[in-house]
Parts: structure tokens; sequence; C-alpha cells
């Protein structure tokens, strides 16, 4: 990003510059984001931490970029973002859609990090892939919030609601056999 805002000032280059958030929707095929979604589905998330995020739709993060590259201003840097939603929010969004009781237990940060920090040891030593890691136990644990006020008044962001994109990401999963208990 640096090196683009650089090229913007000092080499006149014709750019913006957009941030999207936690997207969620449809043809999430590895799944990166998702995975919370197939977590909460397939009840292996135990409980919620205190932390959260901004959760946005992927089709309107589409939308934002399409319009950044009309609408935008050069060398401005947009946020492409949705809800701002606690872990216990977000859970139970999910679950509503996906027909689940959601995470019930409210799991105390001090905790998640020590667990997040043994399990990042113990990978290294063992050779597997933890669930939870360092890493995302201290995000999990922090609030991650955003405004796209900026993006919305200036590139005409939409501000679909949250549910519209778990249940597109729902029906994709559906489709294409992520769905299995």
């Amino acid at each position: 990003m640096k090196l683009v805002l650089e090229a913007v000032k000092n080499n006149d280059l014709n750019a913006v510059v957009v941030h999207p958030t936690f997207m969620i929707g449809p043809y999430d095929s590895r799944p990166s984001s998702g995975e919370m979604i197939l977590g909460v589905y397939k009840r292996k998330i135990p409980g919620y931490t205190l932390g959260g995020k901004n959760f946005v739709p992927v089709k309107d993060v589409a939308v934002g970029i399409a319009n950044a590259i009309q609408m935008g201003k050069k060398g401005e840097c947009y946020i492409l973002g949705g809800e701002n939603l606690t872990y216990y929010e977000a859970f139970n969004k999910m679950a509503a859609v996906l027909e689940v009781k959601p995470p019930r237990l409210k799991l105390p940060s001090d905790l998640v990090i020590t667990l997040g920090w043994i399990n990042s040891v113990m990978a290294k030593i063992f050779r597997y892939k933890p669930g939870l890691t360092y890493q995302l136990a201290r995000l999990a644990t922090g609030n991650h919030y955003y405004s796209s006020k900026k993006a919305i008044v200036e590139l005409a962001f939409p501000q679909t609601p949250i549910e519209n994109a778990i249940k597109e990401c729902k029906e994709w999963f559906e489709q294409n056999g992520y769905l299995k208990k």
C-alpha cells in the first residue's frame, strides 16, 4: 500500500487503495472466512471470545472495488466494511441462518491466548496444523471494528445485511458438499 501511495504522489500514478474487512459470501472454495461458518454449523467452535470484528458481504466488496475504479479519488484509501459485531453476535447470526445452536460458552481471553500459544508450540514440535494458533487467539480476543462511512459516501458502497451473505455462503456450501456433518 505504501508503495502505491508513494507512486501516486511521486510518479503521478492514478490509483486508489481499498481495504476490505472480514468477507463472508459464496464461492469460498478453500474455505477461508467461510471456515467460521462451517465451524458454527459443525459445532466445532466451543465458545466465543470477548473480541469482535467487522464483517462484510463479499458481493458488497466487489461493488466497492468496481466503484472505487470509477468513483474513487486518486490517492485515497477506502475501508470496505459492513457490520461491527462481537463474536457472540456474529455466531448468533450465523447460527440463526444455519438453523443450528450457537456457541454459548464465554471463553476468557487469557485462556484463549494461552491455549493458542501452547498449540503453536506443539504444532512446531509435532508438525501439525493447529485449529487455534497464538496469532489467531490474539486476533480472536481483540476488537477489530472499522467505519466505512467514507466509502459509503464517496463510492456509493452498499451495506447489505450480513445475514444475506451468510445465507448465500450456506447455499453455496450446500451445493458444493461442504455441509455434510
